[in-house]
């Protein structure tokens, strides 16, 4: 029994370390996860692979840079912020699912920032990530900034797929609205402006 123990834990281990050699600088990773409330929903965590670059704030060892819960040893206490952390700590959720996974999903459309963009955007972040908010301030926002320069959140082959499409037509009506708004103001400006003396 022992020995069948030894050799699924050196089996994790080296599917852990396998998964790491697989990133590259700027990747997104995702974590699938069962929700804590309702194991049957599912949402995803996302995070920057940063390997072992050198930046400012970042200490050794640490390969990721997430927006994370709550961050411990900050006076006074934070809920979330952006951090950087070890990608082993990411396996040790207490998710009953945790599937993990490179997530570029952009790639095809966007184009990825380079390293000294990445860098940038990482140093802009850092500590400052504002209040947690699952709609518009969540950890796919923040990675989808960090390597596209541009916010997004669509949490695809989750649960909440379909609630984020959702808000992404709503937001895409009330700009438009706002546009045809702003074209019929400036059509009516005709009936308030005073006509040239001649």
């Amino acid at each position: 029994m022992r020995n069948l123990v030894l050799v699924a834990v050196i089996l994790q281990l080296a599917l852990i370390e396998g998964k790491t050699e697989n990133y590259k600088f700027g990747d997104i990773i995702s974590f699938e996860r069962s929700c804590p409330c309702d194991p049957n929903k599912t949402y995803k965590h996302f995070a920057i692979y940063v390997g072992d670059t050198e930046i400012d704030g970042k200490e050794k060892g640490q390969d990721i840079f997430q927006r994370t819960g709550p961050v411990p040893g900050i006076n006074p206490p934070k809920l979330s912020d952006c951090i950087f952390d070890k990608l082993e700590n990411e396996h040790k959720s207490a998710a009953k699912k945790n599937i993990e996974s490179k997530d570029n999903y952009f790639d095809s459309v966007m184009k990825p920032g380079t390293k000294e963009e990445i860098i940038k955007r990482i140093k802009e972040k850092k500590g400052k990530c504002g209040v947690y908010d699952p709609i518009n301030n969540n950890c796919e926002h923040v990675a989808t900034y960090i390597r596209y320069g541009e916010r997004y959140s669509l949490q695809s082959g989750t649960s909440f797929e379909k609630k984020f499409q959702e808000i992404d037509k709503a937001r895409a009506a009330k700009k438009n609205m706002k546009a045809k708004l702003l074209e019929i103001k400036t059509e009516m400006d005709c009936l308030i402006c005073v006509p040239k003396k001649g």
